[in-house]
């Protein structure tokens, strides 16, 4: 299953969308991936952005964060992420995170983990 495909609503915060910009460039400057691969990952990620809406990362969504980070026992961004699906009442998560699906499907989310089978 894609997590989002351009009828889809994909809500993301402002957080996750600078963390991929910096793990493309980490990509880049590790010598892990090309030159003409780096032009290819822009254009996906350019094309990614386009179909996401951003969340502004508020005080409440701190908040609610802060108490699933605690209740869930998540990393930070982990917990905002989760914060940040059901502010918008997103009814699936997308994540290889193992510990953050798991959270997520206790909060009564459905999962869209892409390692699994």
């Amino acid at each position: 299953m894609k997590p989002c495909s351009t009828s889809d609503y994909c809500p993301h915060n402002r957080v996750a969308r600078r963390r991929a910009r910096d793990h493309r460039w980490l990509s880049i400057r590790g010598k892990r991936i090309s030159e003409r691969d780096q032009s290819a990952a822009k254009a996906q990620l350019v094309t990614l952005v386009e179909n996401v809406h951003l969340v502004d990362v508020s005080l409440d969504l701190v908040n609610d964060a802060a108490r699933l980070a605690e209740q869930e026992a998540l990393r930070g961004d982990d917990a905002v992420h989760l914060a940040t699906a059901l502010f918008v009442g997103a009814s699936v998560l997308s994540s290889a995170d193992t510990a953050l699906c798991d959270a997520a499907d206790r909060q009564g989310m459905h999962i869209a983990n892409p390692l699994d089978d």
